[in-house]
């Protein structure tokens, strides 16, 4: 083989570990919730796989201790039978070690345990404590004694079931032991104990179904649990987005109505101007048209199909929306500037559904920066693909976003750190982005020359 080749045959060999590193400890991410009940079952569960390894191997070392040191005559006629009479001793002396090693493992593994890098990373005991109880006391009765042993097929079948998360790390679990089976052993000439060969053709069979088994019934398991976290983490999102546009319309009626109320002397008729009226049938139509869009399957299900297209002012779509708003504006000492002008070009969208965009924005500005911000609003009729797009600017001179929220903070639960201990899940323009794909448009968050927030979509017109 030239030099040439053999570079690249090692180029290769070392791209396809690589890959295989990958592949077993860096898999797709999954959602934070699924990876937090991954580690929670495995802490919770590797406690249970410790006390069963004690009972097994206290069970299983009191019967080797009665063949090998009370009654071992089966234990020599069976050696006599495969012509090895005289590894009586050694087999003895194996047992010995064997049952100490396991003792140790066990130990420590339970230190280990308590180390603040396996508390952070608890996976890693899914390698650990398989290798420590079962594969490396065997290695050292094949290695040291010279006694091969098969794979433990008990140990496989028993952690998939106790510990039934991280499918990629039980197959290195078992590609490790299995691996020194079938190649170490005959590299070292232990090919067979006595007469008797080590290999088979049923037991190889039987050991590739149980680690098939395993991979699967854990890979199963994994994924109908993560199908469950989804759908409710999806059940939270649509609780939390019929509460979130629920709560705007219903805040203004409300501030309307306590109006009256305190501006009305006690005994006295209450007497409604012809614009009070407007504002609360209108504030009750926008409820009866949020509940009619809520009932559209929320998340990726908002399409095109789903929306009810009108031509309409952006200004009589913002309007009532500020006045709902006006609470928050006076607690916080807010200052707006509505800069669209009189000739803004109309947008062709749904009117509700784009009311909910100017909403989620203009609240999270309120919420999420200190009093006394000011925020500003433009539009800017734009061309995207050959497409004519009103583009709406959102403003604000609060305390800006992290790099970090930059790069997901349309993503559904993401919630930046002032907004820890606010109520709310995060959804706000995770559902904007929904919107404004749906109607064909773009989003996206940008620093403002002061160091604050805007947001800006596009609408078609």
């Amino acid at each position: 083989m030239t030099l040439t080749a053999r570079s690249t045959v090692q180029q290769l060999l070392q791209k396809l570990i690589q890959n295989l590193i990958r592949w077993l400890f860096k898999p797709k991410p999954s959602l934070p919730e699924h990876q937090e009940w991954r580690d929670g079952l495995v802490r919770q569960r590797f406690w249970i796989g410790i006390g069963l390894a004690i009972l097994y191997v206290s069970i299983a070392g009191i019967a080797s201790y009665y063949e090998y040191f009370v009654n071992p005559d089966r234990v020599l006629w069976a050696l006599e039978a495969i012509g090895v009479p005289e590894a009586f001793a050694t087999l003895r002396r194996g047992f010995v070690i064997h049952k100490v090693l396991v003792a140790i493992a066990i130990f420590s593994l339970i230190l280990l345990w308590r180390s603040p890098a396996i508390r952070r990373r608890p996976a890693i005991m899914l390698l650990l404590l398989p290798w420590g109880i079962a594969f490396i006391p065997e290695v050292v009765l094949g290695a040291y004694l010279e006694i091969p042993n098969s794979p433990g097929i008990i140990m496989f079948l028993a952690q998939a079931l106790i510990i039934p998360v991280y499918w990629r790390l039980h197959l290195l679990a078992q590609l490790l032991p299995i691996a020194f089976y079938f190649l170490v052993y005959p590299l070292l000439g232990l090919t067979s104990f006595g007469e008797q060969s080590i290999y088979s053709f049923g037991y190889t069979v039987e050991l590739i179904l149980i680690c098939i088994i395993c991979e699967l019934g854990v890979h199963l398991f994994e994924t109908i649990k993560q199908s469950e976290i989804e759908a409710n983490l999806r059940l939270q999102c649509c609780i939390h987005s019929i509460t979130h546009d629920l709560r705007t319309p219903v805040m203004g009626s409300l501030l309307l109505l306590r109006s009256l109320q305190q501006n009305t002397p006690a005994q006295q008729p209450v007497n409604v101007s012809p614009a009070n009226i407007s504002a609360l049938i209108h504030g009750s139509e926008r409820l009866l048209n949020l509940m009619d869009t809520l009932k559209v399957p929320h998340q990726n299900s908002l399409s095109d199909k789903a929306l009810r297209y009108q031509t309409a002012d952006v200004r009589d779509i913002l309007d009532p929306v500020l006045q709902d708003l006006r609470e928050g504006f006076t607690k916080q000492s807010i200052r707006l500037e509505n800069k669209i002008p009189a000739d803004t070009p109309n947008v062709y969208v749904d009117i509700c559904q784009t009311g909910r965009i100017f909403s989620n924005l203009i609240d999270n500005a309120v919420r999420h920066n200190p009093p006394g911000i000011c925020i500003t609003i433009v539009t800017e009729p734009v061309t995207i693909n050959q497409c004519a797009m009103l583009k709406v600017v959102i403003a604000d001179s609060g305390d800006g976003f992290s790099v970090a929220q930059h790069h997901s903070g349309f993503e559904p639960y993401v919630r930046g750190i002032k907004a820890k201990y606010q109520p709310g899940l995060g959804l706000g323009l995770y559902i904007c982005k929904q919107i404004v794909e749906a109607h064909g448009g773009q989003i996206g968050i940008e620093r403002t020359h002061g160091n604050g927030t805007a947001v800006w979509f596009t609408l078609p017109r």
